[in-house]
Order: C-alpha cells, then structure tokens, then sequence
C-alpha cells in the first residue's frame, strides 16, 4: 500500500552523512572509512508509529539524528530534499531546521545525560533547548508521575542505564 502524499509528516529525499567529514571545516578528508548514510527517498506518514530497524551500526541513529536535525548531512545533492507536512503546508527542514521541535520524538538508545548535574537540572535544560517554556513545579510533577521523582536532586552519573 503507497502512501498517499497528503498523509506524509516527514518526506526526505538525496540526503546523507559520510562519517568522519567535518562540514563546518569542509574538510573532505576522511578520518575514517568511508562510510556513512544516504537516503534516496523516505516517507514517514503522519498517522500512526513508524519502526527503524536495523543492525548495530547500520545508521537508525545516524538516521533519526538527520531527519531530527540533530545532526546536519554533509553530502550535498542537487534535488536534495527533507520537508514537514503540517497542517497542509509543507515547510523544508533544510531551510527551517527548527520547525521540526516539538513534531517528532524517539528515544535514544543511550542516554544523554550531563552527568556532573542533578537529574533535575538535566530535565529543566532538555526542556530549554526544545523551546517548552515550563516551570520547574511542573517538570516535578512529571517526575512524579513519571515515579522518578526519588532521583530528582541526585546527580546523574549516579543513575544505572535504566533510571536515565
């Protein structure tokens, strides 16, 4: 079954990262392999949850970062394209790397914590840095629905892999 285009958040098309390049140096030496990612066309539709798989070191995260924005490619391609669908108006992500915030979420498959920081420092920044204008009660109350509130005031590299 084919996505009709109008059900499509994210489309990305000719996008890619070569790793070991450092494009805010434009340096085209490799410091390593060359390897990396390319994404002749992906659709993401809007409804329901979309599933990368893959083995280790096979890109999902290199992938994830390129359509969040995380991460910039480095390969350039004449049609290269990576848009959001939002409310009947596509907005190109190349061009407003910012209008994705808020639109898409994953989970990391490692943590990414400052470890020398308390968890609730941690929390009130990642919220910063996403543009939530909320308040430190409020982020408490998530802690406490959430059940982590017992961690709130402990410094992060004091957390197993599970509780961060």
């Amino acid at each position: 079954m084919d996505v009709i285009q109008t059900d499509v958040l994210i489309e990305a098309q000719n996008i890619g990262c070569i790793f070991g390049q450092n494009p805010e140096k434009n340096n085209t030496k490799l410091l390593s392999p060359n390897t990396g990612i390319w994404v002749n066309k992906l659709l993401i539709p809007k409804v329901g949850i979309t599933v990368i798989t893959g083995k280790s070191g096979s890109g999902k995260s290199t992938l994830l970062g390129l359509l969040s924005r995380i991460r910039a490619e480095n390969c350039d391609h004449p049609s290269r394209k990576l848009s959001l669908n939002s409310q009947e108006k596509e907005i190109s992500l190349l061009e407003f790397p910012d209008a994705i915030k808020g639109k898409m979420g994953f989970v990391f498959q490692e943590a990414h914590l400052i470890k020398n920081i308390s968890v609730e420092a941690n929390a009130e920044l990642a919220c910063r840095a996403i543009g939530h204008n909320i308040s430190s009660d409020a982020i408490r109350d998530l802690a406490k629905t959430f059940s982590i509130d017992d961690l709130w005031t402990k410094s992060a590299k004091t957390l197993s892999g599970g509780q961060a």
